[in-house]
This record gives C-alpha cells, sequence and structure tokens, in this order.
C-alpha cells in the first residue's frame, strides 16, 4: 500500500486565473489533481495543486523577483458536458512536471467568457526556463533536511 497523495489544504490558497490574465508568464508545478470534488459554493469541480510562480511584469521576469504561491488550488466548476476545464486538462498533462504559460481570455461556444492556458511566445518561454534553473540550483536555504523521498 503506497502513502496517499500529500495535501496540506490548511497552508493553500486558490490561485484565481482571472485576477492574473495580464501576467506576461505563469510557471505552474503540479503536485496533485482531484476529479468531481464538491468545489467552492458546493458544484461539483476538478482541481489542481500546484507551486504558482507568476511574473506579472518583464520587469518581474528579467529581475527574478515574481510572485509565488506555494501550494495553491486552481479550482474549475465542471461544464454541462461532465467534462474537466480545459485548464484543468492541459495542466494534468504536466503532474509531477513545471509548465509555464500565459493566460488568455476566449469566448465559448455557449457564449460564455473563460481563461485559459496559451503558449508562450520563445524568447519569454526561454527566459522563465532560465529562471527556474536558476531557482532549482540553490541549496535549499530552509534548514531542514531536504531528503529524497524517493529513495526511501
Amino acid at each position: 500500500m503506497g502513502l496517499a497523495n500529500y495535501r496540506n489544504n490548511s497552508n493553500s490558497t486558490f490561485f484565481n486565473p482571472s485576477r492574473n490574465q495580464d501576467a506576461i508568464a505563469i510557471a505552474f508545478k503540479v503536485h496533485d489533481v482531484e476529479h468531481n470534488t464538491e468545489g467552492y459554493g458546493g458544484q461539483t469541480a476538478d482541481r489542481i495543486y500546484a507551486d504558482v510562480t507568476i511574473f506579472h511584469t518583464l520587469d518581474d521576469l528579467n529581475n527574478g523577483t515574481p510572485e509565488t504561491i506555494p501550494n495553491a488550488i486552481i479550482e474549475k466548476v465542471r461544464g454541462n458536458n461532465d467534462r474537466p476545464h480545459s485548464m484543468i486538462r492541459d495542466l494534468e498533462a504536466y503532474l509531477g512536471e513545471e509548465q509555464a504559460f500565459k493566460l488568455d481570455q476566449v469566448r465559448t461556444k455557449n457564449g460564455f467568457n473563460a481563461v485559459v492556458l496559451k503558449p508562450l511566445d520563445d524568447a519569454i518561454y526561454d527566459l522563465v526556463a532560465a529562471y527556474v534553473d536558476r531557482r532549482d540550483s540553490q541549496p535549499n536555504t530552509t534548514g531542514g533536511d531536504d531528503v529524497d523521498i524517493d529513495s526511501i
């Protein structure tokens, strides 16, 4: 029997895509996904748990000063077709990995506005990748032991 997926909901913050549409790039390090869960407001929803790194401006990207939201929840209500929202499907494909996107607003077939993930321009993607490489090469400064759980 394996361990259950770790979720620290008491320290989680909801990530609101609608409030971050103007960001130049957003990196999602996807840790977990839940389908058909009771969402905020009691509706059936899907959730992604991820560390989110938001580059609001080009200066944030050039200076390495993004906003970070560790253990964020991205929740989307299931549509009438009982399928996960495209953002959930796109992020779930990167479970256990980190990937960067920009957000865009599109009009759905039903006439609603929806926020979706879009690929980054190559130059912006390269800058985000360089930031992630620099960040991940830094030694652990939290003071705790850096244990590789896969080696246990």
